[in-house]
Formats: C-alpha cells, structure tokens, sequence
C-alpha cells in the first residue's frame, strides 16, 4: 500500500503522485487535487523484466532489493 496524493484531475482520469512516481488511472470516485490517497496495487498486475522496455504510462523502473520466499510466493524490494 502506498500512501499518495492526488494532482490535476481531467474528468474520470485522475494522476496520483506516489514520492517520485506518477500514476494514471480512472476512477469514478470523487476526488480532488491535493486528495490524500493510498494505492494498493495487485501483485498479479506488477510484471517485472530484465530488459529494456518503452517508457509508458504506468511504466517504472527500479533495482531489487531483496527476494524473500513466503511459501509458494516471492516478496521481492523494489528501489
């Protein structure tokens, strides 16, 4: 879960800034700027990859940290 606050809003889509991350999404929710959110992010949504890919939309790059087994899942740190 991270903690976030809401930037300019254009209709349903709504920009979310995360420290030094940007996300966009769409909601339905009535929210304003300067909103206090908290983003949960599913893990089966999260692909990690080792090359380079397109900066996009929702896109980050980062370096892990740590990997953690926890039974049949990973827990992996991403800076």
């Amino acid at each position: 879960m991270l903690k976030g606050k809401i930037l300019p809003k254009f209709g349903q889509k709504v920009t979310i800034q995360i420290n030094d991350i940007v996300f966009k999404k769409y909601t339905s929710l009535e929210l304003s700027e300067g909103d206090p959110v908290t983003v949960c992010i599913r893990p089966g949504a999260i692909h990690l990859s080792t090359h380079r890919i397109q900066p996009g939309e929702n896109v980050f790059t980062g370096t892990i940290d740590s990997i953690h087994p926890i039974g049949r899942d990973l827990e992996i740190k991403v800076l």
